[in-house]
């Protein structure tokens, strides 16, 4: 039996080769180009609008203790924007179970709301009292999850605590 190659089957097998490679292109491109979230954080820092513990005044001078936060800022480093949907301080004890703070323990900046659009770029910062952290931490390391649309995987950065 004879093998017989005609033109059109090698413009059909070039064809198919060059698709192949194109989305294979594709897909590397989308791979490093997709939006990359980064997560800074500062543990612990006051704000000048912290809320005041205690106020002593000794020898005429005053002094304010304010509450400390963990400052979070949100950073898309990507070539294309995403959506924030979701953001929550948690950790997995021993006994495998969930505690978490949520999205509404966490107060935004620039009077920002979730769902947010972050775009190339772009950079949201919230933040979370020090005492919630701290008592989570009791339980075990406190991660702060951010969830966006390009992953059904949160992006979760450990705050270093002395706890």
């Amino acid at each position: 039996m004879e093998v017989v190659i005609t033109d059109v089957d090698i413009v059909k097998w070039w064809g198919a080769i060059i698709a192949t490679i194109a989305l294979g292109w594709n897909i590397i491109s989308y791979k490093l180009n997709a939006p990359k979230i980064v997560i800074r954080l500062t543990y612990p820092i006051c704000f000048l609008d912290s809320r005041v513990l205690s106020t002593e005044t000794e020898n005429g001078n005053s002094s304010t203790e304010l509450v400390s936060y963990c400052l979070v800022e949100i950073i898309n480093r990507g070539k294309y924007p995403t959506t924030i949907y979701k953001i929550e301080a948690s950790v997995t004890s021993k006994d495998k179970l969930n505690t978490h703070i949520s999205a509404q323990n966490f107060m935004f900046h620039n009077e920002v709301k979730l769902p947010v659009s972050l775009g190339v770029g772009e950079m949201i910062s919230c933040r979370v009292e020090s005492d919630n952290i701290k008592l989570l931490a009791k339980h075990g390391a406190v991660f702060i999850k951010v969830y966006s649309s390009q992953s059904d995987k949160p992006t979760k950065v450990k705050i270093k605590t002395t706890a």
